[in-house]
């Protein structure tokens, strides 16, 4: 086996933990973010659901922290109730 090999699979036995822990714990949003320091769980609570593609805030559907996109995550993310 090659060092690259090897390197990979340690890494897949590191993150397993992790991984499983989100699973069992968190929803399907939620990230563990790890660096030489330390990890972090972030959990996106509110988001515009779209990707910055330039368009103006009058031209996207939801704007962050308006009422639209509360009742809209009040009606669909339940776990955020």
């Amino acid at each position: 086996m090659n060092k690259h090999m090897e390197i990979n699979q340690e890494f897949i036995a590191a993150a397993e933990p992790l991984v499983n822990f989100l699973r069992k714990h968190k929803h399907p949003h939620a990230k563990i973010i790890v660096d030489q320091t330390g990890a972090e769980l972030v959990e996106g609570t509110l988001s515009t659901g779209a990707a910055y593609d330039g368009s103006t805030p009058e031209q996207t559907e939801f704007k962050r922290g308006s009422n639209e996109a509360a009742q809209y995550i009040k009606e669909n993310a339940p776990y955020l109730k």
